[in-house]
């Protein structure tokens, strides 16, 4: 009986330890890190400005929002993956900064594409090229 009772106290306790082992979070840091999004320290900044007809600039377009989509390295865009957007907004002058990413979704950036009412690609080749600032086009809104 007592020897029994010994058997149900260790099985008790090995179960215990079972349990409170099986229970911890796995650590899944490398997943996070793996996926976490990334971006070059170089800024692209252009000029968004309302044009007349022939031309002439008239004046800065301030909360104009500019989208930057990226494409991705061996990353097949379908409904269910899509390429990262991230949006952005001129200011009073009609400046725009843009970021760009360097890897995203587990996949290395390899174009970008800045579209306001045109469109234009940047090679990821050029981003990783500049030093700290980035020339863009000036978008021109016709009025």
């Amino acid at each position: 009986m007592e020897k029994l009772k010994k058997i149900r106290q260790i099985a008790l306790l090995m179960s215990m330890f079972l349990i409170s082992y099986g229970c911890k979070k796995p650590n899944n840091d490398w997943v996070e890190e793996y996926y976490k999004t990334t971006y070059y320290d170089v800024i692209g900044e252009g000029y968004v400005f309302m044009y007349d007809a022939l031309g002439n600039a008239l004046y800065p377009i301030q909360g104009t929002k500019i989208e930057v989509s990226t494409s991705l390295e061996g990353a097949t865009p379908s409904f269910l993956f899509q390429e990262p957007s991230e949006f952005f907004f001129s200011d009073s002058i009609g400046k725009y900064q843009v970021r760009f990413i360097k890897r995203a979704k587990g996949y290395d950036a390899e174009m970008y594409r800045i579209y306001l009412n045109q469109t234009v690609y940047l090679n990821v080749e050029k981003v990783k090229n500049a030093k700290n600032i980035f020339v863009l086009d000036t978008f021109k809104v016709i009025k």
